[in-house]
């Protein structure tokens, strides 16, 4: 009985220290959440001046400007109903990425860590990625163009940018 009164204090000492380190993780973590929000924003920011300032030295109506590089996303991105291009690449890219994904578990399960067979298979599940995401960019390349040359037309009719 002696050795348990003995370990009750430094048990509830032991919790005592590592409660206020569980604490402080949380604190740490929740700092870098708002740090990276706050990069977030600061690049949204950033991107809009920039933007606002190339405008201005294309002297180009900033409003209008912004009105044709949003149909240029559309154009590009499509909708859920229709998918643009941009959006069909990245969905062919992704099924990609999925196969390779699953070459390399099978490339686990085959060799051990750190052998020249298991590097060989890796480089063989990279080049089969690397080839299955040609075409998918391929099939897309000269609609994202004329989105793109829709955007370049539709800026040089916008109107000069008012100076104030």
């Amino acid at each position: 009985m002696k050795g348990i009164r003995t370990l009750l204090p430094m048990g509830l000492l032991a919790l005592a220290l590592i409660l206020p380190s569980a604490a402080v993780a949380d604190e740490v973590s929740e700092c870098k959440l708002d740090a990276k929000e706050e990069k977030k924003a600061c690049q949204l920011v950033c991107k809009e001046e920039a933007r606002m300032a190339k405008d201005l030295c294309r002297n180009v109506d900033h409003e209008c400007a912004e009105t044709c590089r949003d149909a240029r996303t559309l154009c590009l991105d499509g909708t859920v109903e229709a998918p643009g291009p941009r959006a069909r690449r990245e969905a062919c890219r992704a099924t990609c990425k999925d196969i390779k994904q699953i070459a390399k578990d099978d490339c686990r399960a085959q060799f051990a860590t750190g052998t020249l067979e298991l590097h060989e298979c890796f480089a063989a599940a990279n080049l089969a990625n690397y080839l299955c995401k040609q075409p998918c960019r391929l099939d897309v390349k000269d609609e994202i163009k004329a989105c793109r040359n829709i955007n370049k037309t539709c800026i040089k009719a916008c109107p000069p940018a008012i100076v104030e």
